[in-house]
């Protein structure tokens, strides 16, 4: 059966375990721990420091015409946010070529009639045969 009395063991001294840990040897670490972190940053935070002061150095400077980098154009694509009046204006701009007159290629020689007029045409002509 087991002992369950509250009689100390053989080589203890008494009703509580002794206290083997040295609390100032805890702090020393402790502090040491933090002054290494902190080293350790500042360290950290003058080499970035020069490295950046490096990549800095060695850029080719921009062309006197090149855009400044707040003036420069979103990249493609460009996000709409108005999709209804975008495709209206879309839908109004393709009517508009359907039923105006207007060149497609001026040196070329191609120009664009509307698709009544050429329905006209078709049917005065006739269409083109093709000559074998």
């Amino acid at each position: 059966m087991a002992d369950t009395s509250s009689r100390p063991h053989a080589g203890s001294r008494g009703g509580h375990e002794p206290d083997y840990v040295n609390i100032r040897s805890l702090w020393i670490s402790a502090v040491v721990l933090a002054a290494v972190c902190i080293i350790s940053g500042v360290v950290v935070w003058f080499v970035i420091g020069y490295i950046d002061r490096q990549i800095v150095a060695r850029e080719e400077p921009l062309a006197p015409l090149a855009i400044p980098a707040g003036e420069r154009p979103r990249p493609e694509p460009r996000l709409l946010t108005d999709e209804p009046a975008n495709l209206a204006a879309f839908q109004e701009e393709e009517a508009q070529k359907v039923d105006t007159y207007g060149w497609i290629d001026k040196p070329g020689g191609i120009a664009r009639i509307p698709v009544e007029r050429a329905k006209d045409l078709i049917l005065e002509r006739g269409l083109p045969a093709r000559v074998q």
